[in-house]
């Protein structure tokens, strides 16, 4: 599932830098209740296991791209648009069921959506 957030003007590109920033130093430790087991940072090239501190290369082009992966194999891929002025947000989640992965979706881009705001 794709979700954005419209960012106006030039006071919205720099909330958009302040919330990539943000996402790249401060990061959430959980989202909706569940746990973030790691993220990949793809300009930096790293990706942190936060639970053992592993640091693994990623070897793709450097973009400006955050991935936080979240226990029970969901992930969240957090860009800013290349072309207009918006956050993109990405949501791949698991479950028994695709209307049970629908639900999980839902929980998390309700909770990212108050972390951005």
């Amino acid at each position: 599932k794709l979700e954005t957030f419209a960012f106006e003007g030039e006071s919205g590109m720099a909330t958009m830098k302040k919330i990539m920033d943000t996402m790249r130093t401060d990061f959430p430790t959980e989202i909706a209740g569940d746990k973030v087991t790691a993220v990949a940072d793809y300009e930096l090239s790293v990706k942190t296991d936060l639970k053992t501190g592993e640091k693994t290369e990623i070897t793709l082009p450097k973009s400006n791209v955050i991935t936080l992966y979240l226990d029970g194999g969901a992930s969240l891929v957090i860009r800013p648009s290349g072309t207009e002025p918006k956050i993109k947000i990405y949501y791949t989640t698991v479950g028994k069921s695709t209307a049970q992965a629908a639900e999980i979706q839902q929980k998390y881009a309700e909770a990212f959506t108050k972390l951005i705001k």
